[in-house]
């Protein structure tokens, strides 16, 4: 694979992009640069948002390449412990091996890859890191949650297992690594036997299902009480009249509340103390391992004391008994996937295999995931009503958070529309300037699309990707944002496409393209990060924003197009 185009920029610098992709592995592959890392960007792999499943990119070569691999977004699941894992690959020449990032100016609390890289007696990364590399800048990049690495050999330079150069940040926040003991190696080739003796899996699969049910309803029992709405919903509704015995129920919960609780925990600034949210986090230690929610407490308003952040995260090597059920868990759901994904390759290999048969497979008992695969492969076939019942089941079968039931909804909405599109004419995959204009729309009203919607857009040779493969800049600046996002705040009202002003800002201000208009969604973000107005942009050059309501300070302006382009302002409100 060679880089699209050599660029310091987000021009699509790659070998291969994954875009939204889930429930695959990559072996093999050789990504090479051309020849001046040192001074131009190319990234080989790229992978974004595959979410919760356990994907991985495994056994390949990256050489002389500004970026080896990268993982922007969501690629794990909401507890850490499965996700896209890096296993066996060898970095050489390269100015970063392996980069691990949020989306741009997009914070999310499963941010980054599965934590555990490698388990202990059970399977171990082995990647060799470019630790000789004359250009090397870091071996890993991390500025999301925590990965947690086993390697192989002394933590010397000189030892390639070992990632010698990483992120400048504190151990246990970003990074923990351990040492191997025993030294047997797994990086076999698989490209061979993959999928080929699938009949012998059925038995292992049946065997393993049943156990793997019966361990995540005892962990969703567990967490948050089996009743993460409730606990949600009472820290929202907290008062100072009854936030003691808000404080006690969730602390009887401890150790077993979810992230998503003890995030909301950490951003709330009344009514509970800083001692109360500080005892929370303490009695939950597994919150000094999620980077977000220390993000959190390091951001808060009201001036939270250093040193009960610091006690947070002194805890981040105390393990529970939540801890070793959810390693049980991942490493038992690994298992079963992975022996589930070389069946359904060796069943689709098979051209007499129907959907039905792969039925009973794809209801998958703990990610959503395949279901989403067995309604696409009902949807393909035309058969709406099979595709309705499993779509419509999601629901029930699964807790879905926040971002997964965007992800529902759009999805949703998205196969309302085809399944019409295909009673009116019997043809989805076809140009059409009427459906072009549809998903235009679509697109302002979800922040989560369906694969559906890039492919459909695709057609209409309109290829919707997110602008934010990031190249390290010259001069060893690992914290520079992307090009069009970062550089943007600093061009002037005349050289710029979109004019903001006035700026500082006190009752309005305006947004205004230079030249044609384009759609955008537009998102206002506070000094937190938080989202305080958000529009869809679809008619008019100028967009008049109120900020009457806007409190004194520092704004960021999003403004993303209907082509995936990104501009970021900033406005100072002065009362």
């Amino acid at each position: 694979h060679v880089p699209l185009g050599i660029s310091t920029s987000t021009s699509y610098p790659y070998g291969l992009y994954l875009d939204v992709c889930d429930q695959f592995n990559t072996e093999g592959n050789h990504f090479n640069g051309s020849g001046n890392a040192g001074n131009e960007g190319a990234a080989g792999l790229v992978v974004r948002n595959a979410g919760e499943t356990p994907n991985e990119f495994y056994r390949s070569d990256f050489n002389d390449l500004r970026v080896g691999s990268q993982a922007i977004g969501l690629n794990r699941d909401d507890l850490g412990f499965t996700g896209l894992t890096f296993r066996c690959n060898d970095y050489e020449d390269d100015y970063n091996d392996l980069d691990v990032r949020h989306n741009s100016w997009v914070w999310y609390l499963n941010a980054g890859m599965a934590e555990k890289q490698g388990i202990a007696g059970n399977w171990y990364p082995d990647n060799l890191f470019g630790n000789n590399s004359l250009i090397l800048n870091l071996n890993v990049e991390n500025l999301v949650n925590r990965i947690d690495y086993i390697h192989d050999g002394l933590t010397l330079s000189s030892n390639r297992y070992y990632p010698y150069e990483v992120t400048p940040f504190s151990q246990g926040k970003h990074y923990v690594f351990r040492q191997r003991i025993d030294h047997s190696s797994a990086c076999t080739n698989r490209i061979g036997s993959y999928g080929i003796s699938f009949e012998n899996i059925e038995p292992i699969l049946s065997n393993i299902k049943p156990l793997l049910i019966e361990m995540k309803d005892d962990e969703s029992e567990l967490t948050d009480g089996g009743n993460t709405a409730y606990f949600l919903s009472l820290i929202e509704n907290a008062t100072v009249a009854n936030k003691d015995d808000a404080y006690n129920q969730l602390m009887a919960e401890a150790p077993y509340l979810s992230n998503a609780v003890l995030a909301e925990i950490a951003q709330k600034e009344s009514p509970f103390t800083q001692e109360q949210i500080r005892n929370l986090l303490l009695a939950n230690p597994h919150s000094s391992r999620n980077t977000y929610i220390m993000e959190l407490l390091d951001n808060r308003a009201d001036n939270y004391p250093q040193v009960y952040i610091d006690s947070v995260e002194s805890k981040s090597e105390v393990y529970t008994h939540r801890d070793t059920i959810l390693a049980e868990l991942a490493e038992l759901e690994n298992e079963y996937n992975g022996y589930l994904s070389e069946y359904i390759a060796g069943k689709l290999a098979d051209s007499t295999t129907t959907v039905e048969q792969l039925h009973g497979y794809l209801k998958h008992p703990t990610q959503p995931g395949y279901h989403y695969h067995l309604a696409d492969m009902y949807f393909a076939q035309n058969k709406f009503s099979q595709f309705n019942q499993v779509k419509d089941s999601i629901v029930t079968l699964f807790n879905l958070d926040k971002h997964q039931q965007e992800h529902h909804n759009s999805y949703s909405q998205l196969h309302s529309v085809m399944q019409n599109w295909y009673a009116t004419d019997s043809v989805l995959h076809n140009a059409d300037t009427g459906r072009y204009n549809y998903l235009q729309g679509f697109s302002g009203n979800y922040d989560v699309m369906p694969t559906q919607f890039y492919a459909m857009m695709a057609l209409n040779d309109d290829i919707v990707l997110e602008h934010d493969v990031y190249m390290p800049e010259i001069g060893n600046q690992p914290f520079v944002e992307p090009a069009g996002v970062g550089n943007d705040l600093e061009e002037s009202k005349d050289g710029s496409a979109l004019i903001l002003y006035p700026n500082p800002a006190n009752q309005h201000a305006i947004l205004e393209w230079k030249d044609e208009f384009r759609q955008a969604q537009v998102m206002v973000y506070d000094e937190l990060g938080r989202l305080v107005w958000e529009h869809n942009w679809n008619v008019s050059g100028i967009l008049k924003m109120n900020t009457a309501a806007w409190e004194t300070g520092l704004y960021q302006i999003k403004v993303v197009t209907q082509n995936g382009g990104t501009h970021v302002r900033q406005i100072i409100i002065n009362r």
